[in-house]
């Protein structure tokens, strides 16, 4: 805690230490075109079933997994980052890699040696920033950033304490860092450290944004940073593994509270969003801090109450479509679900799997309309049940940037080929006659004089008759017959393959 009631929120619930990620450049694990996983012990392809829910601010929040994810797209690579807290563990073994500065804006003097070793500080920059593919733990949730860890005086007075910040911003501006995460609280407004805000805010070039820690009183008031107009403030969220939804974890609200985030407390949520925008100036270096911070706001999960609210702020931060929309430059891409439409299958045939595909994230799922005829698990394997007519509607919700999109996809089952027997009996007359099929609406039969079928007789008959005479035939005369069942459905008729054809000589 910092002196004369300021206080440095400290992580009670940091959920996410340790977090790695995945670069795009690099997959070392990838199940299927999309998939994205890193090598890091926890949260491998190998762990994600076991681990999906213990690691929900990477997987549940489309971080990495199945499908597309925001790691396909960014990891934070190239991007600059400052951290400020009270301290860090800069040999720190999640940490050290990705370090490329650490100042002391209370000394002011640079380097390594000048930053007092904290748990707090350490754990807030490993959620953001905690190197990933490194065969260890899991990962930061822009894993790739350089990071500029900077120690300000949290414990001191708050003349101390507001210049060790502005002073940190300076440095921050200087090494031309992109987002600054401050895990900081306090209850004072300072004129100045809002004024350094404001003008790194709206720089031309190289804007930063800050995002601050909304604080976690479970109160109404305003604290600060978080509650100065261009800092994106930031509210903490409990995950449930039974619900698998995310509710308030009681932080202090306000009218300026922007997006809520994973991590128990407003400690651990910050730095989660402030990864979330590295990933999206890694996705379009060219977006001033305002962007960064609409992009965020304009594509979170709405939460609470309906639209803005006290609690949520816009909503719950969405990392992937964040920057799909940060890299399209817009809202959502409309999409087709492709694929065969229409098949025509007999009764009898085997399992088959429709090949519906579609471009971008989300699962398909498969509905059959009629089960009696065909049916549909949730891989599309399709298994013949009757014959007839089945509808199967073939979704995928939204996700991310991707519109949903559906597709009606059409089984014809008809009867299976039918057997036909002839004979040539007395008085220019033949015998037809066949097994009948419970399965088949009706028959037709054909008879023509040549091979070709051509100036054919075509005979009608009933479902359950099995036998046909076919008088007034010219003695001598050589014939070709042939029939097919068919299935009415929908007042539509699905015709069988044909038998085989028979050919008879009339003799009598």
């Amino acid at each position: 805690m910092r002196k004369n009631g300021h206080f440095l929120i400290l992580a009670a619930m940091i959920l996410m230490i340790g977090t790695s990620l995945h670069n795009p450049g690099n997959f070392y694990q990838r199940t299927n075109r999309s998939d994205c996983f890193t090598n890091d012990t926890e949260i491998s392809s190998a762990r994600y079933k076991s681990n999906k829910h213990k690691y929900h601010s990477i997987f549940q929040m489309g971080l990495a997994g199945p499908g597309l994810t925001a790691w396909n797209y960014a990891t934070g690579k190239g991007v600059n980052v400052a951290v400020m807290d009270g301290g860090f563990d800069v040999n720190d073994k999640e940490l050290k890699g990705n370090i490329k500065g650490c100042y002391n804006a209370v000394t002011k003097r640079g380097g390594k040696g000048q930053i007092t070793k904290y748990s707090h500080g350490t754990s807030v920059a490993k959620i953001l920033g905690a190197a990933g593919n490194n065969r260890y733990a899991s990962a930061g949730v822009a894993y790739n950033v350089n990071l500029y860890l900077i120690q300000v005086d949290a414990n001191g007075s708050q003349s101390s304490y507001s210049k060790s910040v502005m002073e940190g911003i300076r440095y921050a501006a200087d090494k031309k860092c992109r987002v600054i995460s401050m895990s900081l609280s306090d209850t004072i407004y300072d004129a100045k450290m809002e004024a350094a805000i404001n003008e790194a805010y709206s720089k031309s070039k190289n804007s930063i944004l800050f995002a601050a820690s909304a604080g976690n009183k479970g109160k109404e008031e305003y604290r600060y940073p978080s509650s100065y107009r261009n800092v994106l403030s930031v509210s903490a969220l409990n995950y449930s593994s039974k619900t698998r939804k995310y509710t308030d974890a009681s932080s202090t609200y306000n009218n300026r509270v922007d997006i809520s985030a994973p991590g128990g407390t407003t400690s651990a949520a910050t730095p989660y969003a402030a990864g979330v925008a590295a990933l999206i100036f890694q996705a379009n270096p060219s977006l001033t801090a305002k962007e960064c911070a609409d992009i965020i706001t304009s594509t979170a999960m709405d939460a609470g109450n309906k639209g803005y609210d006290k609690h949520y702020g816009y909503g719950i931060i969405q990392p992937l479509t964040a920057v799909q929309k940060a890299k399209y430059g817009r809202s959502y891409i409309p999409r087709k679900i492709s694929g065969t439409s229409s098949y025509k299958k007999s009764y009898g045939t085997k399992p088959f799997t429709l090949n519906a595909e579609i471009a971008g994230s989300g699962s398909l799922s498969y509905k059959s309309g009629n089960d009696k005829v065909a049916s549909v698990n949730g891989s599309g394997k399709v298994t013949i049940r009757g014959t007839g007519r089945a509808v199967i509607r073939v979704s995928v919700p939204k996700s991310g940037i991707y519109s949903s999109a559906s597709k009606n996809i059409t089984i014809n089952v008809s009867p299976k080929r039918p057997s036909l027997s002839i004979k040539n009996i007395k008085k220019k007359k033949l015998s037809l006659s066949w097994k009948k099929d419970k399965r088949a609406s009706g028959y037709e039969i054909y008879i023509a004089p040549n091979s070709k079928f051509k100036k054919y007789k075509k005979y009608m008959i009933k479902k359950n008759q099995i036998k046909k005479t076919v008088s007034r035939l010219k003695k001598n005369k050589k014939y070709w017959v042939r029939m097919r069942s068919y299935k009415t459905a929908g007042g539509r008729k699905i015709y069988s393959s044909y038998s085989k054809v028979k050919t008879i000589k009339i003799r009598k």
